[in-house]
């Protein structure tokens, strides 16, 4: 997947998508053994400032389905303590129930669970 490193003002050149949107022109992030997206220890604070948008998260595909092209342990992740999933930035990447789409319009597809700390993947289908 993609990493994201760094701390302060150089996190803030982090932009991951430049559509408004899920559209035909969207990256598609997708079917990793890992995280789609991965936001390593040193940042913390500076990841309100990180732009994600208009992405497909573990889907190729706008419909709302189960995704065989998931990412194993999630669309996104960060790693404090231990891995873990990263519910959203200043809320913004948190999924609608819905129809999978956060308010930043990526579109999330379903993932593999992690397991425990480090997780190999071993849990069920979100």
């Amino acid at each position: 997947g993609i990493q994201i490193r760094g701390s302060g003002a150089e996190t803030r050149h982090h932009r991951i998508g430049t559509t408004t949107g899920p559209l035909a022109r969207s990256n598609q992030i997708h079917s990793n053994g890992g995280w789609g997206i991965y936001f390593t220890p040193t940042v913390n604070g500076a990841k309100k400032d990180v732009t994600i948008q208009g992405n497909f998260l573990g889907t190729t595909s706008s419909a709302v389905v189960p995704s065989t092209l998931s990412n194993r342990k999630g669309n996104i992740g960060h790693f404090t303590i231990r891995e873990e999933v990263f519910a959203g930035i200043e809320s913004r990447l948190v999924r609608r129930e819905i129809d999978g789409v956060d308010v930043v319009n990526n579109q999330h597809g379903r993932y593999q669970a992690s397991g425990g700390s480090g997780g190999g993947g071993s849990g069920g289908v979100r």
